[in-house]
């Protein structure tokens, strides 16, 4: 339970029906900060990230794996990274090295006017924060 209750709209406080101080929220702390920090310390600030997408994209991160024969012996290989892997390491520094792309959808119904065309284009950038000049 979050420890609050409610009758009706109204917030009345904690458990305790002490409520809260003014001017104070729910969760004066924040989010505890103890995980974020761990995982930041963890991989050395992100430099060991970098470092393993690095030699994802070029194909040099081995990856072992294991598998049985039809005798049953046990093998053990070392693997590329496959292509699927190496594009997915390219757009991750991609997305943080230069941004994400932005996204849009477009619905242009087929037969429209090249002006209808242009009008439509430039409501899809409009929405996405792109202003063009107006045409000469």
């Amino acid at each position: 339970m979050s420890g609050l209750k409610t009758t009706g709209k109204l917030l009345v406080g904690n458990e305790r029906g002490q409520g809260f101080k003014k001017g104070q929220c729910g969760n004066p702390g924040g989010r505890p900060k103890g995980l974020a920090a761990l995982a930041r310390e963890e991989v050395k600030d992100g430099k060991e990230l970098v470092k393993i997408m690095g030699q994802i994209l070029r194909g040099e991160l081995l990856v072992e794996k294991t598998y049985y024969d039809k005798e049953g012996e046990v093998h053990t290989v070392g693997e590329q990274p496959n292509h699927r892997d190496r594009i997915l390491a390219a757009g991750w520094f991609a997305d943080r090295g230069y941004g994400k792309a932005l996204e849009t959808t477009s619905d242009v119904p087929i037969g429209m006017t090249e002006a209808e065309r242009e009008k439509a284009v430039a409501r899809v950038l409009a929405a996405g924060g792109v202003v063009l000049p107006p045409a000469k």
